[in-house]
């Protein structure tokens, strides 16, 4: 891996972040597929509320939200630091730093027709 500084793309030095249906789908697919007990709790609680977020941000339904991680994120953990997520997310929202890329790809799925080879 090769961390660039400065780059154009990094967080730090735009001022916007994308957020879409996929990162929140990552999170929940590594959660269910390396268990609950793989992060430290500090850090298992910070991507709780990480997931959550992007969730949000993704357009995921609560209902869905919890149904993707419900084998290793408790009911009770999941409604607990919700509100930290909802917290963040008004402040990307008040800050103008959400860029929902899964909208952008829904447009241009409409807009492109795919060919597959047989």
């Amino acid at each position: 891996m090769i961390k660039e500084y400065q780059s154009l793309n990094a967080v730090s030095f735009v001022k916007e972040m994308s957020y879409c249906k996929g990162k929140a789908y990552a999170i929940a697919y590594t959660r269910k597929n390396l268990g609950k007990d793989f992060l430290p709790p500090k850090a298992d609680l910070w991507q709780v509320v990480t997931y959550i977020r992007y969730s949000i941000h993704g357009e995921i339904s609560t209902k869905d939200c919890f149904v993707l991680v419900r084998d290793t994120v408790s009911l009770f953990k999941f409604f607990i630091l919700s509100p930290f997520s909802f917290i963040l997310v008004l402040k990307d929202l008040m800050e103008g730093k959400v860029r929902r890329t899964h909208r952008e790809f829904a447009e241009n799925i409409q807009q492109r027709s795919i060919k597959t080879l047989s």
